[in-house]
């Protein structure tokens, strides 16, 4: 999760997309909550790394 700032054709609206991640990471982070994705090759976990997220 190093660039939750990186956007891609789909993100209508970027701004909105970036502050949309960084909250849901923010919150995975927070609570502890396992996350997935497409790009993940198993579900995990999110910490907060200074300013930025990374895998557990």
């Amino acid at each position: 999760m190093p660039h939750p700032d990186w956007t891609v054709i789909w993100d209508t609206d970027p701004a909105q997309a970036i502050a949309t991640r960084r909250k849901i990471l923010d919150r995975a982070a927070t609570e502890g909550l396992s996350v997935t994705g497409i790009r993940l090759a198993a579900r995990d976990s999110i910490e907060r790394a200074d300013a930025d997220h990374a895998l557990r």
